[in-house]
């Protein structure tokens, strides 16, 4: 329960807020990978979706605390 406190904290999102963010990544990412799966297959289609949305989630959670230092002990 302590660690749950903890995310949450560093976070700095309620429970429900927290439960709402991560069904609403979880979505997107599902969405990034049948657009994806489709591009392998029809290379015409979707071209930059994949990395595109990506790259919109990673912007939108990099503020976050416990995100932040997921990267600063990413080695090289």
């Amino acid at each position: 329960m302590k660690k749950i406190t903890q995310h949450l904290a560093e976070s700095r999102m309620s429970y429900t807020k927290h439960l709402m963010h991560s069904i609403e990544q979880s979505i997107r990412l599902i969405v990034i990978a049948i657009k994806s799966l489709i591009h392998g297959v029809f290379p015409s289609l979707y071209i930059n979706s994949g990395p595109l949305g990506v790259y919109r989630i990673y912007k939108e959670v990099k503020h976050l605390e416990h995100v932040r230092k997921a990267f600063e002990n990413e080695p090289d």
